[in-house]
């Protein structure tokens, strides 16, 4: 793995655990490492693709819907 991947990956791990503990993070997702020829992308299970948590709208309720059952997040406060 590459280090700055594995990096990355430990960060991401350490902050989860961290808002957990503090009972902060209501639901996490496993990371997820995956392999696209040359190329390793860190990621979550059950993700729609799509750009669900970009644009104007982020901060309306039809778009942390849309984040929610599309599962498009890593963690939810």
């Amino acid at each position: 793995m590459n280090k700055h991947v594995e990096n990355t990956r430990e960060q991401i791990l350490n902050t989860l655990q961290i808002l957990s503990e503090c009972g902060l993070a209501r639901i996490t997702k496993d990371v997820i490492l995956f392999f696209d020829k040359d190329t390793e992308i860190l990621t979550w299970a059950n993700h729609v693709s799509g750009r669900h948590n970009a644009g104007k709208a982020f901060t309306t309720l039809n778009q942390y819907v849309s984040i929610y059952e599309t599962g498009a997040y890593h963690c939810i406060l």
